[in-house]
């Protein structure tokens, strides 16, 4: 079953923009690299701060207090187990399955070294290193635009964003506009197709000389990037304490 996947995913070919086919592996390599070093590519000049003042509500300090409250091993533990045990290895090889039977012997080590980044707020090059793997959109993917990349994250450096997000989760609902209705849970994408459906419903019904539009804007970029620089005066904004936003850019940059 694993070497019918693997020859499943692995990329033969791929088209470049004039429509012809690569199948040299160091061409095609450099197509991929060319266009997700395009795509990702930073320019200081095209960045506007857009980010609107007090685009969040003034949260009590009990929000911030409990994202202050010092993180414990139980905090650690708990990022660990709620993983799935058999996703696809990491850069240094051990999945979460590793972690969790035995626990008893590394769990002391692993807890250390995630106290030690919440409190110094750096780790070792090597923890923070990233797989990149592409996964096909459609079918049969013949273009690098229907590859979405993923990384992979050491199960180590999970176990620090895990636990930070299980905190953060105490405060999302307030922060995220009722109207966005992806990767908050609870909420579906599925949502938006109602909400479409009622506007065009509103929109074929309307009487009188006073019209409506509706706009459809292009995602893709959204989708692929965000802009570090942006992320970092959104989280400023938030209001988040300073060892948060430093731990959060860390993680990302």
């Amino acid at each position: 079953m694993t070497k019918i996947r693997r020859r499943l995913n692995k990329i033969e070919c791929l088209k470049n923009e004039n429509g012809e086919w690569i199948q040299d592996k160091q061409e095609l390599a450099k197509l991929v690299f060319d266009f997700f070093a395009n795509l990702y590519l930073h320019e200081a000049s095209q960045y506007i701060d857009l980010m609107p003042k007090e685009a969040f509500p003034r949260l009590g300090q009990e929000y911030w207090l409990c994202l202050l409250r010092p993180f414990s091993i139980m905090d650690i533990h708990q990022a660990i187990f709620d993983m799935k045990p058999m996703q696809a290895p990491r850069p240094d090889g051990f999945q979460a399955i590793f972690y969790q039977q035995a626990w008893r012997l590394v769990g002391k080590a692993l807890t250390k070294m995630v106290l030690s980044f919440y409190e110094n707020g750096s780790l070792p090059a090597a923890i923070s290193e990233s797989t990149v793997l592409l996964i096909p959109k459609v079918e049969k993917s013949e273009y690098v635009t229907q590859l979405r990349p993923i990384s992979l994250d050491n199960v180590s450096l999970k176990a620090i964003t895990k636990a930070m997000t299980s905190r953060f989760k105490a405060i999302m609902m307030k922060l995220v506009s009722p109207r966005q209705s992806s990767f908050i849970l609870g909420r579906q994408t599925a949502y938006n197709i109602f909400v479409v459906q009622e506007v065009m419903h509103s929109l074929r019904k309307k009487r009188g000389k006073r019209g409506g539009m509706v706009i459809k804007i292009d995602l893709e970029k959204a989708y692929d990037r965000l802009r570090w620089d942006f992320l970092r005066d959104t989280v400023v904004e938030v209001g988040l304490p300073s060892s948060w936003i430093q731990s959060i850019m860390f993680c990302v940059e």
